[in-house]
């Protein structure tokens, strides 16, 4: 029998589990201590919000937001996990975001994680988690039982808008309890964690998960750690420091931090690896080269290949949908390239692990073949499928599960007579594991040419000018398309201290490469190459780049420094 998150966390609440927190002060809580907690808050918490149903608020990796969250849920309240400001955007543009979700939602209350956070907004109040969590005291009673509320969070919005999603307990319960089953964890597993709670990945993942988890039925890990997102994002190598001191077994990263800590692990040194079982790669598309590098980095650490565990998952299905399994080596698939652009399978090659066809091939190789990476099969109690019926043929993925969510805000339930939600995205299934391949609008239509913006996006990162992963291919005015890239660290070193007339010289030469490079894998070369300054491509707060911004924006492009028109 499936429970709902609020019964599977009040079982953990009989265990010694632990939360181990580093933000804002370094401490360790009995997550007993925090559930108790959170049933006295919820009973004040009736009262501070009076008649609304909802409040909001982004949430931050620490004791007073977590049992801040739980105590709203007790309380029947819905709570809108607030988009942290993503890479790119002002905080005049935010804080319009902010008000938007408020206005849509009827929020009362917004809680925030410091009063420099609070904005310019009537008609709300803004209360620091901090201070309504320590308003608790033992002489409050506990609140008592009725109608639970609901998570509303939001999509990454990197291609769109964030569209809202309201998850019940009992989906994120189903979500929670599948995802426990696959990993199989047991007493000696331990989580860590940086990702920011504000995504589906952090806080389901990384909170509900690991808590839900303590409890007996669901393995009983007895301790898990939470980290801040900055702290990572300013030393990547911190939280590998953190999982090999506390012999950390479970955790979830998207790709962009494998490449970010490849990078950084040259420099480290008396790391213990050894300890982990499960890596879930997750959030964007998993890149069989940040795999292979960043395994081959943790080598000499002891870090097994065994733990990667590729899934697929989304916000409308609260997270999980499909994994590779527990102590299953991870794999890929080589496709025909010209075949895929029509929605057409062709396998051309596989890969087991750390041998990725492309990492030791010519760029012909690439022009011609595209791998993709397994990301396994369903969750228990999930269906996937693909809307074109055939194993050979590209279509949308479908998904039916428990864990669906129960109503959508800026966008139609797009549930189809069977209970399958139909998503935006693109892959194909082949004995019964999910290759995914791309999102609907990361194809664009060029000269009646369906173009893989991903594709062009990875052949561009392999030039070693461009910072991998920094750069996006976009439509522009004319019908055509662009590329905008962030330059790489030695490229950036390197026109530093030049003059312009210099520097523009070594860019269009660049440009003029990067334009031979992918030119051939469409048949259809760039109509110009832009390159930005480091750091200013939009991104959501997961990291994922905001490609629709970019399109929309392309001729007001911030910290532009060197624009090449291509000569076709």
């Amino acid at each position: 029998m499936h429970k709902s998150i609020i019964e599977l966390l009040d079982g953990s609440a009989r265990t010694a589990g632990i939360i181990q927190f580093e933000e804002p002060t370094r401490s360790t809580v009995k997550f007993a201590d925090i559930w108790s907690r959170s049933a006295r808050l919820a009973a004040r918490l009736k009262d501070l919000v009076g008649s609304s149903k909802s409040v909001c608020g982004i949430l931050a990796a620490d004791e007073s937001a977590i049992g801040t969250l739980l105590a709203c849920w007790l309380a029947g309240l819905d709570f809108a996990s607030l988009p942290d400001r993503a890479r790119g955007m002002s905080q005049i543009e935010h804080d319009r975001q902010i008000k938007e979700i408020i206005n849509l939602l009827g929020c009362s209350v917004m809680f925030v994680r410091s009063p420099d956070e609070a904005i310019n907004i009537t008609d709300i109040s803004q209360i620091t988690y901090h201070d309504v969590y320590e308003s608790t005291s033992e002489s409050h009673p506990l609140a008592s039982g009725g109608e639970l509320g609901r998570l509303i969070q939001f999509t990454s919005g990197s291609t769109s808008l964030p569209k809202g999603v309201a998850i019940g307990m009992d989906q994120i319960g189903f979500n929670v309890r599948s995802m426990a089953e696959a990993f199989g964890f047991n007493s000696s597993d331990t989580s860590a964690s940086w990702l920011p709670l504000s995504h589906d990945m952090g806080l389901i993942g990384t909170v509900m998960l690991p808590i839900a988890s303590m409890s007996k039925d669901l393995g009983g890990m007895e301790r898990m750690w939470l980290l801040s997102p900055e702290g990572f994002i300013k030393d990547p190598l911190h939280w590998l420091k953190v999982d090999s001191g506390k012999s950390s077994s479970f955790t979830m990263v998207p790709n962009f931090a494998l490449d970010l800590m490849t990078r950084k692990l040259a420099m480290a040194s008396n790391l213990d690896l050894t300890p982990f079982r499960h890596m879930i790669i997750s959030a964007e598309t998993v890149k069989s080269s940040s795999l292979a590098r960043f395994a081959q980095a943790c080598a000499k650490f002891g870090f097994d290949e065994l733990a990667y565990q590729p899934a697929y998952g989304m916000a409308e299905v609260t997270l999980g949908a499909s994994t590779v399994g527990s102590d299953e080596m991870w794999s890929s698939l080589c496709v025909n390239r010209s075949a895929f652009s029509d929605g057409k399978v062709i396998i051309t090659d596989s890969s087991i692990a750390s041998q990725p066809r492309h990492l030791d091939k010519s760029s012909e190789y690439l022009i011609e073949n595209e791998e993709i990476v397994c990301l396994g099969k369903p969750f228990p109690g999930f269906t996937i499928e693909i809307d074109s019926k055939k194993e050979d043929q590209i279509g949308n993925v479908l998904i039916k599960s428990g864990s669906i969510a129960e109503e959508m805000f800026g966008q139609e339930m797009r549930l189809n007579n069977n209970g399958f939600l139909k998503t935006d995205d693109l892959g194909f299934i082949k004995d019964g594991e999910l290759y995914f391949a791309g999102r609907s609008d990361d194809w664009i239509v060029v000269a009646g040419s369906n173009l893989d913006a991903r594709a062009i996006e990875q052949m561009a990162s392999s030039h070693e000018a461009v910072r991998a992963g920094n750069c996006v291919a976009v439509i522009d005015e004319q019908g055509t398309y662009a590329l905008v890239a962030e330059p790489s660290d030695e490229l950036a070193s390197s026109i530093s201290g030049r003059q312009s007339s210099s520097s523009g010289y070594v860019l269009d030469q660049i440009a003029s490469e990067l334009t031979r490079l992918i030119g051939p894998l469409s048949g259809i070369s760039p109509s110009r190459i832009i390159f930005v300054e480091r750091g200013k491509l939009p991104k959501t707060p997961s990291g994922k780049l905001q490609r629709r911004k970019v399109s929309l924006g392309l001729d007001r492009l911030e910290a532009k420094i060197r624009e090449y028109w291509v000569r076709n």
